[in-house]
Formats: C-alpha cells, structure tokens, sequence
C-alpha cells in the first residue's frame, strides 16, 4: 500500500507536497514494519510495539517529531491518531471549550473525559483542526462553527 502511494503521495496526503524527501524517508522506513506496509485501513485500538519502534526510528529522520508522524498515520487512513501537541487541534479546542463557557484542559484530558471510541480520534483531531481553521476564516462564524463541531463530535460516541 506504501508502495501504491509513494512518497509524493504520502506527502501530499499529509497536506505538505513540499516534504517528498522527509516522506521519502518515511516511507522507507514504514515498509520495514508490517504493521505500516500492510494495506491502509482502520486500526482498532492503542498502537502496538511496532508502531512504537516505528515512531522511534523516524524520529531519527532530520524534522521528524510527533506531529510528523501523526500526519504520516493519518496519511494512512489510521484511525487512532489524536494529535496532542497540534496548535490546530489545541486551538480548535480552547474555541469550543470557550463557546460552552467550560475550562479549559489538555486535548488528551478532554478526550479521555469525554469517552470517545479509540477508532474515532483521527476524527476527533480532524474535527478540532477544522474548527480551528473554519474560525480563522471567519471569526464572526465561530459560534455556528462551534455548534456544528459539537455535534460532529456527539455523532462520535
């Protein structure tokens, strides 16, 4: 499947053409784990020891980090990937947060209180990220943009 995408697809799956050669790097290194080279497709529950040793090897690759690697999963199709450390993400979230008037907390904290199924966090992520940007482009929305992605994220449970 890797192999299928290469690393021009892989980059610009993670919404970055301009990194081929660090996607190169990954791809290469993914298709030493078969849990990665496998055909894409929803993964259930926590990441393996594979994918731990995966993530340690690449972040050996020069710009490599969490947020890279989370990318690179999602690029995958993975379902499991809750971004943490994105400023999308923790953005996207102080704003719905602040829309309910609710405290604000960490994104891992708030998704763990809030139950989500492990097979939705890449939703979880990409709903947050979305609502960061959809309030980047129009402030005067963010209330409605709030209240859709609360639903969007009800719909997950």
């Amino acid at each position: 499947a890797l192999r299928d995408l290469g690393a021009p697809g892989v980059a610009s799956a993670m919404r970055r053409p301009d990194w081929e050669s660090k996607a190169r790097a990954m791809v290469a290194l993914a298709e030493s784990w078969a849990s990665l080279s496998a055909p894409p497709g929803p993964r259930r529950g926590p990441r393996d020891a594979a994918d731990r040793a995966f993530t340690s090897a690449a972040k050996g690759v020069k710009g490599v980090g969490d947020w890279t690697i989370s990318e690179f999963f999602v690029s995958l199709e993975r379902t499991d990937v809750l971004q943490t450390n994105c400023y999308e993400v923790k953005t996207g979230l102080r704003h719905l947060l602040r829309n309910r008037s609710e405290a604000e907390t960490t994104v891992s904290k708030w998704v763990k209180s809030q139950n989500f199924p492990k097979e939705t966090l890449t939703r979880v992520t990409l709903a947050l990220r979305g609502l960061h940007r959809s309030i980047q482009a129009d402030r005067g929305a963010a209330a409605g943009a709030c209240e859709a992605t609360w639903r969007q994220l009800e719909a997950l449970r």
